[in-house]
């Protein structure tokens, strides 16, 4: 589990610029798996899709034994099962990946709730801010302003108050809700269009 949660944090925090590793504990590997479900029903699909292929092998390999005329029949259909069990695991194995980039998209085009974070040092702010991810002693964040991801150490937070709560849904960018919500964006957090 936790080599899964590795693979899968290096590509998306890679994205960003942070190297997960450096800040995660061994339960933030596991934890990465059980915090995005498709994740793991990815995981749980493959392992069932590994279970069946396993078994109807077996089920070919005696029947081709037991029925030695039949045995280039038996073996066109074992070759014909591995290859829909390879696309089958293709698109298993693929689909967290899809799902991850829609997820960089949608935080690096701020489409998701927007945070003001207040620091213990000098009450310093950040004034706009959209959530990446954390570990047990770490958030991360995109910074909307500065386009460039901020690692905070929890203990160096004092508040965290949304701004902006209601992003639009996954909707083309020349819908007037997103016009809206970008607008909403560039007003709350003093950019220039």
């Amino acid at each position: 589990m936790a080599t899964l949660g590795f693979i899968y944090s290096s590509f998306y925090y890679d994205k960003f610029g942070i190297s997960y590793l450096e800040h995660a504990e061994i339960s933030d590997l596991i934890g990465v798996v059980f915090v995005h479900p498709h994740f793991l029903f990815s995981i749980l699909v493959f392992i069932i899709g590994l279970f069946i292929y396993l078994t109807v092998t077996a089920m070919l390999n005696s029947e081709a034994t037991a029925n030695s005329d039949n045995y280039t029949i038996f073996k066109v259909k074992k070759y014909g099962i591995k290859i829909a069990l390879f696309i089958f695991f293709s698109i298993v194995i693929f689909a967290p990946y899809i799902i991850v980039t829609d997820n960089i998209t949608d935080i690096k085009q701020y489409r998701l709730p927007i945070y003001e974070i207040t620091l213990v040092k000098n009450s310093s702010l950040i004034k706009c801010a959209v959530s990446i991810g954390s570990t047990t002693n770490n958030l991360f964040y995109w910074d909307v302003v500065r386009k460039e991801s901020i690692i905070l150490p929890k203990r160096n937070i004092t508040k965290i108050r949304v701004i902006l709560a209601s992003p639009p849904a996954h909707l083309s960018a020349f819908d007037k809700r997103v016009i809206k919500w970008e607008e909403k964006v560039t007003k709350a957090c003093g950019m220039n269009r």
